[in-house]
C-alpha cells in the first residue's frame, strides 16, 4: 500500500486499526457472555450474582461423613423459625430448609431482634463449619484447635454479616403438633408445640419456673398411648417418653412467677441437652405466649 502524502504511516495505520476493531468485538462479547453466566434475578427484584446453592438436606449428609467446610461461596436459603429472646436467652438462630433444620451459631443475645422469626435468609457457608452433634446440625466458624466439632459462634455482628443476608421476604411459621411419646432425635431443631403437659418438677416442694422445669404428660392424654412406630428415644433419659423440659433463661422475667396450673400447651424449639445428669429433651419458647393454657 502506498502512503498517502499527509499520512506517511498509512501502511501501519490501517491494519493496527482493523486489529484493534476486532479485538474490540472479542472483549464485548466475552463480556456479555459473562454477564449472562453471572447475572440471576433476584426475588427482592434487583440482580445478584448467581452462586452456587445447597439445601440443608444436602449439608446434613456431607456432614454424616464428616464436618463440612467451604472455601468458596456456596449460598442456602434458609427460613428464621426460632432465636434468642429476653425470655430464653438463647444465642442462636434456628432456621429451617424444605423438613430439615440447622442452628446457625450466632452467639448473640436477642438475636431474634436482628433475625425476626419467618424471615428468609441466605446464608454463605464461605468459611464456615457445619457438622452433627448430639444428633443435630449446627453451622458457625471453625473450631479452634484441640476443641471438638462444636462451630464456633459468629459472637459479633459485622462477623455474621460476611455469612448472613436477610431479605425482604417473610413467611408464616407455624409449629408442627407432637405428642411427647413422639418425639425422636429426627425433630431436633424443629419448632414444635405438645399440649396437654402437666407440670411435674423434681423437687415436688417446687413450684415456680427455673432455668429448667419438668413437664410430663397429664394423666387424660397418657390413656390408651402407644408408641409410636420407629421413634428414636434419647440415651440416658428416664422415662424420655412421657416427660419434657422447659428452658427458662436464668435471668428471664418468669423466673419466680408461679407456673400456671392445669393442662398446658408449650411451643418452641426441640432440642436435647444434658440436665441433672442425664440427656433430656427440652424445648426452648420463643415467647412468653408460647406457654398456654390447653385449649379443651
Amino acid at each position: 500500500m502506498t502512503d498517502h502524502p499527509l499520512c506517511p504511516n498509512m501502511a501501519k495505520l490501517i491494519p493496527n486499526l482493523i486489529y484493534s476493531t476486532i479485538l474490540l468485538i472479542i472483549l464485548s462479547a466475552s463480556a456479555l457472555c459473562c454477564g449472562c453466566s453471572t447475572k440471576g434475578n433476584d426475588p427482592t427484584g434487583g440482580e445478584q450474582v448467581q452462586r452456587a446453592t445447597i439445601t440443608l438436606s444436602r449439608l446434613r449428609e456431607l456432614c454424616e461423613v464428616a464436618p463440612f467446610t467451604s472455601e468458596s461461596d456456596l449460598i442456602c436459603e434458609v427460613v428464621i423459625i426460632g432465636g434468642g429472646t429476653s425470655l430464653n436467652y438463647a444465642t442462636s438462630i434456628y432456621v429451617k430448609d424444605e423438613e430439615t433444620c440447622a442452628e446457625i451459631m450466632a452467639g448473640m443475645r436477642y438475636c431474634a431482634d436482628i433475625y425476626p422469626i419467618g424471615t428468609r435468609l441466605r446464608i454463605n457457608l464461605r468459611g464456615c463449619y457445619a457438622a452433627i452433634n448430639s444428633g443435630a446440625l449446627q453451622v458457625g466458624l471453625p473450631p479452634l484447635p484441640g476443641y471438638d466439632t462444636r462451630p464456633e459462634a459468629f459472637a459479633h455482628q459485622a462477623v455474621a454479616n460476611l455469612h448472613l443476608e436477610r431479605t425482604e421476604i417473610r413467611e408464616e411459621v407455624t409449629a408442627q403438633r407432637f405428642s411427647l411419646d413422639e418425639l425422636s432425635e429426627q425433630w431436633l431443631n424443629h419448632l414444635i408445640r405438645t399440649e396437654s403437659l402437666q407440670h411435674s418438677p423434681i423437687d415436688p416442694a417446687e413450684h415456680n419456673f427455673s432455668e429448667y422445669t419438668r413437664f410430663t404428660c397429664s394423666p387424660k392424654s397418657t390413656e390408651g398411648t402407644e408408641h409410636a412406630e420407629g421413634t428414636e428415644h434419647a440415651e440416658g433419659t428416664e422415662n424420655a417418653d412421657c416427660e419434657v423440659w422447659l428452658h427458662i433463661g436464668r435471668w428471664s422475667h418468669l423466673v419466680g412467677t408461679a407456673v400456671p396450673q392445669g393442662q398446658l400447651s408449650i411451643s418452641g424449639i426441640l432440642r436435647r441437652e444434658k440436665i441433672e445428669g442425664k440427656v433430656r429433651y427440652t424445648i426452648t419458647p420463643h415467647t412468653e405466649s408460647d406457654i398456654s393454657p390447653t385449649q379443651n
